[in-house]
C-alpha cells in the first residue's frame, strides 16, 4: 500500500495540500480491511470543499496509475 499512498501524496501536493511522507500506521481502520486502504488527512474544511471536485480527480488518478503500474510496483 506504501506506493498508492505515494501516489496519493504526489497527486495532492499539486493541489496546495500539504503532502508528507506516507507512513505505515496501525491503525485499527486499516488494519481490520483487507482492502487496499490509505488514510489521507486533508486539513481545513473550507479548503477541502473549495477543491472537492480537484480532489476527487487527483485520487482518481492517483488511484488509476497505481492499477495501472501493478500495486506492487513503486510509483
Amino acid at each position: 500500500m506504501r506506493s498508492l499512498a505515494a501516489l496519493v501524496c504526489e497527486h495532492l501536493y499539486g493541489l496546495g495540500f500539504k503532502a508528507g511522507e506516507p507512513r505505515g500506521m496501525r491503525l485499527p481502520v486499516l488494519r481490520e480491511t483487507r482492502m487496499p486502504a490509505v488514510l489521507c488527512e486533508l486539513g481545513p474544511v473550507d479548503h477541502v470543499a473549495q477543491h472537492a471536485g480537484e480532489l476527487a480527480d487527483a485520487l482518481a488518478l492517483a488511484v488509476r496509475a497505481w492499477v495501472e503500474n501493478g500495486p506492487d510496483q513503486p510509483p
